[in-house]
């Protein structure tokens, strides 16, 4: 009986099969971590100008009263006077930040005030305006505009309104004329944004180990023929 034992050499095709088999188990590991992933994040965009159009980050919007500029006193903005309304209506709901400038008063019988939404939050007061929470009215101060014209005429007070889908004012006062003015009208909604892949480091490092590994296997074996 012969005692000659028979040894089979891989061939090179077994090599690459081998040499595949471990690249695609590591481009799986590098990969498996790779979920695109996406997180809501809040935009804030203006409204305006003109009467209905859509914000940058798609938010549709209809005015009641033409947005509009006013000799440097307001951007964007829209006026009423006393007894008149105005509206804005989105297309879904929104945070909004806005601008109540220029109210003036020269005396009791001459003050303009604003009503707005109930809900408007002050953001920031100017000491020019009042604000009577449980009305949810502005108002001049009283004599601003007679005390110092060029400062009541700048005078801003910035509003937000959260969760709605609609903002309306109203004239209120005892000044007769179209001059109760917001301006920058801003809306925030939350979206998502673009999906980028991430690849888990535990992952990345367990595909390279493997892909590593069947190097090291393929010199050992180069050596020993």
């Amino acid at each position: 009986m012969s005692t000659t034992s028979h040894k089979t050499e891989p061939t090179e095709a077994g090599h690459g099969a081998r040499r595949l088999a471990a690249v695609g188990l590591g481009t799986v590991l590098l990969l498996g971590g790779g979920a695109l992933t996406a997180a809501a994040a809040p935009v804030t965009d203006p409204v305006g100008p003109g009467t209905s159009g859509t914000t940058a980050h798609g938010v549709t919007w209809t005015a009641s009263d033409e947005l509009r500029d006013a000799a440097g006193v307001v951007t964007n903005g829209f006026s009423v006077g006393r007894g008149e309304d105005a509206m804005l209506t989105f297309g879904e709901t929104v945070d909004l930040t806005f601008d109540v400038v220029s109210l003036q008063s020269n005396g009791p019988s001459d003050t303009e005030c604003l009503v707005l939404p109930a809900g408007s939050t002050p953001v920031q007061l100017s000491p020019m305006h009042e604000w009577n929470a449980a009305s949810s009215t502005i108002c001049a101060t009283n004599n601003n505009a007679a005390d110092d014209p060029a400062a009541a005429n700048d005078a801003t007070s910035q509003f937000r309104l959260d969760d709605v889908s609609s903002f309306s004012m109203s004239g209120n006062g005892t000044n007769t004329s179209r001059a109760r003015w917001i301006s920058n009208p801003r809306v925030t909604v939350d979206r998502e944004e673009p999906a980028i892949p991430m690849v888990a480091p535990a992952f990345a490092v367990a595909g390279l180990v493997a892909t590593g590994a069947l190097a090291g296997v393929r010199r050992v074996r180069g050596l020993s023929r």
